[in-house]
């Protein structure tokens, strides 16, 4: 990894804004939304994506890959509407400000990363993110000490506590650190929506491992939103928008 002699206002703008803000944000709104506005929102990253790359990244979506993007988006809103057993109960309004506040800067993120793809790897904007993050978490626990909000004694205590240890390691590592590595990469090959409209396979994927491993039932209309999801996905990977000055790999 090497950062000397490199910009580092990009970088520093994706990880302080983007990356707290999209956490803080979601953490804040999920306080005043049901998890199921959480999950309509975020099938909306993609499109967020199209609209910023189209103005920062002059990257041109077709006719058709939108077509095949509001498919996909369409059907993640109808399989978790359909399959919430909350709906929208306890819905708050500023729950859904906060919370697309928060998928508009996960959008921009991956503008962020798209614009530093020259000049930086996955890794190195990963690595980047992680250890920010670290940072700032650890002067936030720092203040609530201070502050005795928390007390060392709680946090000793989940410290002794593997399952918990084990949740935040695969947490960071995998779901964090590696994965920021897979996205990077991604954005350095594709360009931005045909890499974030892969957001809306999530969706799908999660109801195959509550399936799997919680034993959760499969519904048939669970099968033919995934369908329709990964018709769309797929159909925007297979239609290459406008490229605005080199091919992409």
């Amino acid at each position: 990894m090497h950062y000397r002699g490199k910009k580092k206002r990009g970088l520093l703008l994706l990880n302080s804004v983007c990356y707290v803000g999209t956490y803080l944000l979601e953490l804040c709104g999920l306080m005043y939304a049901p998890s199921v506005i959480d999950g309509v929102l975020m099938a909306t990253v993609p499109i967020w994506t199209e609209i910023l790359a189209r103005v920062f990244l002059k990257e041109k979506a077709t006719l058709l890959q939108n077509v095949f993007l509001l498919l996909s988006a369409g059907a993640v809103v109808i399989m978790i509407l359909i399959g919430s057993t909350d709906s929208v109960r306890g819905f708050d309004i500023r729950g859904l400000f906060l919370l697309t506040g928060a998928f508009f800067l996960e959008a921009l993120s991956s503008v962020i990363i798209r614009y530093l793809k020259e000049e930086y790897s996955a890794v190195e904007i990963s690595f980047a993110s992680c250890l920010i993050s670290l940072a700032i978490a650890s002067v936030v626990l720092g203040a609530q000490l201070g502050f005795h909000v928390v007390e060392m004694e709680t946090v000793m205590a989940a410290l002794g506590d593997w399952k918990f240890v084990a949740a935040v390691l695969f947490l960071g590592v995998f779901g964090t650190m590696v994965a920021g590595i897979l996205k990077g990469y991604i954005l350095q090959h594709m360009s931005a929506l045909r890499a974030t409209v892969w957001y809306n396979a999530g969706t799908p994927a999660a109801v195959v491992a509550g399936v799997l491993f919680l034993k959760e039932p499969f519904y048939h209309y669970q099968i033919i939103c995934t369908i329709f999801i990964l018709a769309g996905v797929i159909g925007v990977q297979v239609c290459k928008g406008h490229k605005p000055q080199q091919e992409e790999r």
